[in-house]
């Protein structure tokens, strides 16, 4: 179910629009973070944070990088590993 925001924004002259940092920050996203957009049938876009990314840098991972359930990089497990 859609949750109303009461957010609304225009599209720049190139198609761009901002997305208020309160709303980047409850979907844990930051700069250079993939997401990926949805359609309903209903004509509403869905924009979420891409399930091929890893989880803590938002660089896209492939399947075999998964670590219990969630996604994460070669480099970010590395620096993972040398916190432990």
């Amino acid at each position: 179910m859609l949750k109303a925001t009461g957010v609304v924004r225009r599209f720049d002259d190139l198609g761009r629009i901002v997305i208020p940092k309160e709303l980047r920050d409850a979907m844990g996203v930051g700069p250079h973070f993939p997401v990926e957009f949805l359609t309903d049938d209903d004509g509403s876009i869905v924009l979420r944070p891409w399930a091929g990314a890893c989880v803590f840098c938002g660089v896209a991972t492939s399947e075999d990088e998964a670590f219990g359930g969630k996604r994460v990089c070669g480099k970010c497990r590395a620096a993972l590993a040398e916190r432990v």
